[in-house]
């Protein structure tokens, strides 16, 4: 847990500048509920690592944010480390979590995150072998990109 904390600082630096967050009087960014994955058989936190070495983390819950459905996968965290990007670390994650949680998924991209959205279309595409197109949705005044699509 402490480990994808730290990890997790790094991942909300990262939206700090488009999201318009700031960090909490500690020097540090609020994330509530990180323990809540050690407890909860719902949630399913994960390393990556490449050649033994920290590459990044996925926080996977069993309920979607958006239609508020037990029975969806949702990755409500990704990231990966940037000295590891474009070198195929996410796709391959991804496609772990995919196949180990079968069923229906559903991942937000934030609107505006171009990386993340280009990132997610041709994973999620490469995953169900064929071009998916995400819808917009706004969820409590937040504007997402909503990939929906079933793994099996």
């Amino acid at each position: 847990m402490p480990v994808i904390g730290n990890l997790l600082q790094l991942y909300l630096f990262e939206f700090s500048a488009t999201e318009g967050t700031d960090v909490e009087h500690d020097g540090r960014y609020k994330w509530d509920g990180l323990e809540d994955y050690w407890t909860d058989h719902d949630l399913h936190p994960f390393l990556f690592r490449v050649d033994d070495q920290l590459a990044g983390f996925a926080l996977v819950q069993r309920f979607s944010v958006i239609s508020k459905q037990p029975i969806v996968w949702d990755i409500e965290d990704f990231f990966v480390l940037a000295k590891y990007r474009r070198l195929g670390v996410g796709r391959y994650a991804a496609k772990q979590l995919f196949e180990a949680f079968q069923g229906k998924w559903e991942i937000r991209v934030i609107n505006g995150n171009e990386r993340a959205l280009k990132f997610w279309k041709a994973t999620i595409s490469e995953q169900i072998e064929n071009e998916t197109i995400p819808s917009s949705i706004n969820n409590d005044g937040r504007v997402f990109d909503l990939f929906e699509f079933e793994t099996s």
